[in-house]
């Protein structure tokens, strides 16, 4: 029996226990799939009851295991990938393989991955790896988990090959999110720090950065350092909440004496009559005797207005994307 045999049977036995799954399964799946699960079901089939109950004890066998492994998974997900089955690769790591990858992988990854899953992949894992070999592995865990690990690893049998593979699969991405994650965050603190310095300051470490090589970090850098002209990317509504957040007359003439002319033009709109009147005068006042030093505080201080007023989500997302 194929798979999309099994998909068939276990479509319509849960169609006998749920009118509405029928509906809800045709919906995840894509046009091929669905006209491949329907075309097996437009001649309603009359199934033998020893293939129905082998079909529903593997799907049963599978749901434990793919809860276990991968919790994050619905079993309609599940379901829906039985008509993908046909083109995977029967290819098998060897537990060798996988308790190699994991013994190369550093302990603060190992420890940050299992961390934030449920028990189960650790103790599933503990099954991959000789006796002597499992409590060394457990040492680098916290120690409230170690005891609902190794009771989980006495209740829970070992995954079949598939899932071998699956699991093999899971780390490494795991691991590599992991890695991604971290680098973003880095990159997201070095830009945070580098829009409230001079530009000279900005440059140079620009300049260090691509001696590296990491011209993918400086790409990234340049894309989201936010500067004061950056103001007129936002929305109307947005840039109104800015101003108001930064409502000083003496620092918006400041800012005007640096904005270039289309920042200038855009926060016209922002402001009534009035006020462009006081700030015409508070601009000649401050232009008198405003210094590079305070130009450069002001400047500061608004990107990391507008910076706060994005980590509050009061205002969209704009140069902040990692």
């Amino acid at each position: 029996m194929d798979r999309k045999e099994k998909a068939a049977i276990l479509t319509l036995f849960l169609k006998n226990q749920d009118e509405s799954f029928t509906k809800q399964l045709m919906e995840r799946l894509d046009y091929k799939q669905a006209d491949k699960l329907l075309s097996i079901l437009r001649v309603n089939p009359v199934y033998e009851e020893s293939n129905v109950h082998s079909v529903l004890d593997e799907f049963r066998k599978m749901a434990i295991e793919r809860t276990l492994l991968f919790p994050d998974d619905s079993i309609i997900e599940e379901l829906q990938s039985h008509l993908d089955y046909l083109q995977f690769n029967d290819h098998v790591e060897s537990q060798e393989h996988l308790f190699q990858f994991l013994h190369r992988m550093p302990k603060e990854r190992v420890v940050s991955i299992l961390k934030n899953n449920p028990p189960h992949l650790t103790a599933l894992i503990c099954y991959f790896m000789d006796k002597d070999s499992i409590g060394p592995f457990l040492d680098i865990l916290p120690k409230g988990m170690v005891q609902h690990v190794m009771q989980l690893y006495l209740e829970v049998s070992p995954p079949t090959d598939f899932y071998l593979i699956r699991l093999h699969h899971y780390l490494q991405n795991k691991l590599t999110e992991e890695l991604q994650k971290s680098n973003s965050k880095n990159t997201r603190k070095l830009v945070r720090i580098l829009e409230l310095t001079t530009p000279a300051f900005i440059d140079k470490m620009l300049q260090t950065i691509e001696q590296s090589g990491d011209t993918a970090t400086i790409s990234v850098i340049r894309e989201n350092l936010m500067t004061i002209d950056d103001v007129v990317l936002f929305s109307q509504l947005d840039g109104e909440k800015i101003i108001a957040a930064f409502n000083n007359l003496s620092d918006i003439a400041a800012l005007h004496l640096q904005w270039a002319d289309d920042t200038k033009a855009k926060i016209s709109t922002l402001l009534s009559e009035r006020y462009l009147e006081m700030l015409e005068e508070e601009i000649e006042t401050v232009r008198a005797s405003i210094t590079d030093e305070a130009a450069f505080d002001v400047r500061k201080r608004f990107i990391a207005a507008i910076r706060e007023l994005q980590d509050a989500k009061s205002i969209t997302k704009v140069k902040d994307e990692f």
